[in-house]
C-alpha cells in the first residue's frame, strides 16, 4: 500500500489563522485512528511514518539534552550523531520530510509521528506556541543546516529570558536553503473568527462558538489559556486574605511540600524511561535521582526516601544490572546509616520503614551496623541496633570474626552474645577465636558458651586447647566439659600440662586436675598416680614439682577403687609432710566409703 500523499508545503504566511487551518490546529487528529494510542503506547504506522517519528524524536532529544549537558559533553555528540543518522535515513529513503505542527502532535501526511502532552518536554508545543505550522526538510539537506536547526530548537528549550527571539524569527534569520518554514504570528486565535464545528442539538448541549473556544476545548487540562481582553476599568481594591487560605498557600509554597514534589519528579523520570516516543536513558535519570536522594537525606525525609525506593523497585522492563544501578542511585548504604542514627535510642523495636528500606537498599548493612555498634556506646545500648544486628548476623559469623580483631573485650563479648542468640551454630567458630584472645573475660565467655552447646569434635578440640589457657577459670571450665563428655583424648594433654606447670598449680586446681584425670581414664590414671606418689630415682623424689604432683594423685585416688589405691594412700601418709599426710587420711576414708558402697 502506498504511503498517503504529504500535505503541500506553503512556505511563509502572514495570515494569523485562516478558518481552514484553525480547526486542524486546535483539534488534534484522533491518533488511535492512525495507529497511535497516545504517548504511552508503541509507535505503529507506515514505514515512512515510523522513520519520520524516529527522526523527529531524535531531534527533540538532542535539542532537549542541552538543558542537562554542556555543549562539549561527549553525550551531546552521541545525540547529534543519532539525529544525523535518522534524518539522513528518512531523506534518502522517503524523500523530503513535510511536517505539519499541531499543539501536541507533529503529523506527516495524515499520520501522527510525534505526540507529547507535557509542555516542558513537548517539541510540538514549543514550535506551535511560537507560530510554526509547517516544517519541510528537503532531501538535499546539508549537515551544517541540520546542526543550525538543532541549535535553534535547543535555544527554545534552554531559554528563560523574555527578550529572546521566538523560533519563527530565529528560523527566518537562519535563511535556510533546504528547509522551509510555514508560520503564523502566534497561538492565539481571534475571538470573532468563524470555525467549522458541528453545532450540537438543543440548548443544553455546549460546543465551541469560535476558533478561540475550539482551541481551548481541544487543549489538555493543564494548557495555559490566553489572557482575556479586559476592556472595563475598575479601582484596585485590597482585600484581606483569610487565614485558612493564607495557611494553604504557605503550605503549598513552603519546604514541607518539597518531598512530595520530589516524588512527583521521580515518578515523571521513571515514566520517561518507558516512553515509546522519546524515552529517557539511564544516564539521564540516574544523576537526577542522586540529587533528589541527597536533598531528602539532608532534610531527613526518610518516608519520602522509602517511597522513592518503592517506586524504583516497581520499575519494569530493565535488566537486572540496570535495575540494581537505578536502585543504588535512589538509596544507598549512607541513607540507611542516616536512618539508623536518627532512630531514638530508647526505642525498643526497629521502625518497619527502616526494615523495609534495608531490604530494598543494595549494600552491606552488616558493616554499617558493626561500625555503629563498635564506635558508639549510644548505639551499643540501643535495642534497635541490637535487633538489626541479630537479624543481619544469621549465617554470617565469618564476617564477625574479621571484625573482632580490632575491638576491645567489652565490645567483643557483647557482639558475641548477639551472635550466640542469632546463630548458635555459627557462634562456635567465633568462640574458638575468642579462646585465643588475651583477655580473660573473652576466654571465659567463650568457654561458658561451648559448655552449653551440643558436643562435637570441634568443641572437644577447642576445650582441649583451653587446657593451656593462662586463666584458672577457663581451664577449670574446660576440664569440666571434657570430663562430662568422657573425652579420653584429653588425658595425655592434661597430664603433660600438669607435669610442665606443676609448680604453678594451686591446691584447688590440683584437686580438680586429679579428679579430672581419674574420671577421664581410670587405668591410665592409676599408672600416672603411682609414678607421682612413688617416683623412681633420686631426681624424681627431689623435684620441686613432686609435692604438687602428689597432691594431684591424692585428689584422684579416691575415685579409683581397689587395693592398689588404698596401699598408695597408706604408704604416702607415712612418708609425706603433716599436711599431705592428713589429706591422705581424708582420701583413704573417702576411698573406703566408696568401696563399701560398691560392695553393698
Amino acid at each position: 500500500m502506498d504511503d498517503p500523499p504529504p500535505s503541500p508545503s506553503t512556505g511563509h504566511t502572514s495570515n494569523p489563522l485562516d478558518p481552514d487551518r484553525a480547526e486542524s490546529a486546535s483539534e488534534p487528529t484522533d491518533s488511535s485512528a492512525l495507529g497511535f494510542e497516545g504517548t504511552g503506547a508503541a509507535l505503529v504506522g507506515s514505514a515512512r511514518a515510523i522513520a519520520a517519528g524516529e527522526a523527529v524524536r531524535a531531534l527533540a532529544h538532542v535539542a532537549r539534552s542541552f538543558v542537562l549537558y554542556d555543549a562539549a559533553n561527549e553525550r551531546i555528540r552521541a545525540f547529534l550523531e543519532d539525529a544525523r543518522i535518522k534524518v539522513e535515513h528518512f531523506l534518502s529513503t522517503h524523500g523530503e520530510m513535510q511536517l505539519e505542527v499541531r499543539p501536541w502532535d507533529i503529523v506527516l501526511g495524515g499520520e501522527v509521528v510525534y505526540t507529547d502532552k507535557d509542555r516542558e518536554r513537548s517539541l510540538s508545543f514549543r514550535l506551535y506556541r511560537d507560530g510554526v505550522r509547517r516544517l519541510t526538510l528537503h532531501s538535499d539537506l546539508e549537515w551544517p543546516e541540520l546542526v543550525l536547526l538543532i541549535g535553534i530548537l535547543s535555544i527554545r528549550y534552554k531559554g528563560v529570558r523574555t527578550q529572546e527571539d521566538d523560533v519563527v524569527t530565529l528560523l527566518w534569520r537562519a535563511d535556510f536553503k533546504h528547509i522551509d518554514v510555514g508560520a503564523v504570528e502566534g497561538v492565539i486565535a481571534s475571538e470573532d473568527e468563524a470555525v467549522d464545528v458541528p453545532s450540537p442539538v438543543g440548548k443544553a448541549a455546549g460546543g465551541p462558538r469560535d476558533a478561540m473556544q475550539a482551541m481551548i476545548f481541544g487543549a489538555p487540562y493543564a494548557f495555559s489559556y490566553p489572557w482575556p481582553n479586559l476592556t472595563e476599568r475598575a479601582m484596585v481594591e485590597r482585600r484581606p486574605v483569610p487565614p485558612s487560605l493564607l495557611a494553604r498557600i504557605t503550605e503549598e509554597e513552603g519546604v514541607e511540600s518539597l518531598p512530595e514534589e520530589s516524588l512527583q519528579l521521580v515518578r515523571g523520570l521513571l515514566t520517561g524511561l518507558s516512553d515509546p516516543h522519546d524515552p529517557l536513558t539511564f544516564e539521564d535519570v540516574a544523576p537526577v535521582l542522586r540529587e533528589i536522594r541527597g536533598f531528602l537525606v539532608g532534610e531527613r525525609c526518610f518516608d519520602a526516601l522509602l517511597e522513592m525506593a518503592r517506586l524504583v523497585q516497581a520499575v519494569s522492563g530493565l535488566d537486572e544490572e540496570s535495575h540494581k544501578e537505578l536502585l543504588a542511585a535512589s538509596v544507598d548504604e549512607e541513607v540507611v546509616r542516616r536512618f539508623m542514627v536518627a532512630v531514638d535510642p530508647t526505642e525498643t523495636l526497629a521502625p518497619p520503614a527502616l526494615i523495609e528500606l534495608m531490604s530494598l537498599t543494595p549494600g552491606d548493612h552488616l558493616a554499617t551496623l558493626l561500625d555503629l555498634f563498635t564506635s558508639s556506646a549510644r548505639h551499643r545500648s540501643s535495642p534497635v541496633v541490637s535487633q538489626l544486628l541479630e537479624s543481619q548476623l544469621r549465617g554470617r559469623a565469618a564476617r564477625l570474626v574479621d571484625h573482632l580483631s580490632g575491638a576491645n573485650a567489652a565490645v567483643v563479648i557483647e557482639l558475641f552474645r548477639l551472635l550466640a542468640r542469632a546463630d548458635p551454630g555459627g557462634a562456635i567458630d567465633v568462640a574458638v577465636v575468642l579462646l585465643a584472645r588475651p583477655e580473660m573475660e573473652a576466654q571465659v565467655e567463650a568457654a561458658k558458651f561451648l559448655s552449653t552447646v551440643e558436643y562435637s569434635g570441634k568443641v572437644g578440640r577447642a576445650m582441649v586447647g583451653a587446657l593451656g589457657s593462662t586463666f584458672l577459670e577457663v581451664r577449670t571450665q574446660a576440664m569440666a566439659v571434657l570430663v562430662r563428655r568422657r573425652e579420653g583424648r584429653a588425658f595425655e594433654t592434661l597430664v603433660d600440662r600438669t607435669r610442665r606447670n606443676a609448680t604453678e598449680l594451686s591446691m584447688a586446681e590440683a584437686k580438680v586436675t586429679g579428679e579430672a584425670l581419674a574420671r577421664l581414664d581410670q587405668e591410665k590414671a592409676r599408672t600416672v598416680f603411682k609414678e607421682w606418689v612413688r617416683p623412681s630415682g633420686l631426681l624424681g623424689r627431689l623435684s620441686p614439682a613432686q609435692s604438687i604432683l602428689r597432691w594431684v594423685a591424692v585428689a584422684g585416688l579416691p575415685l579409683l577403687p581397689g587395693k592398689e589405691s588404698e596401699d598408695l594412700l597408706q604408704w604416702l601418709s607415712h612418708h609425706a609432710g603433716d599436711e599431705l599426710a592428713q589429706q591422705c587420711g581424708v582420701a583413704l576414708a573417702e576411698l573406703r566409703e566408696q568401696q563399701g558402697k560398691h560392695r553393698a
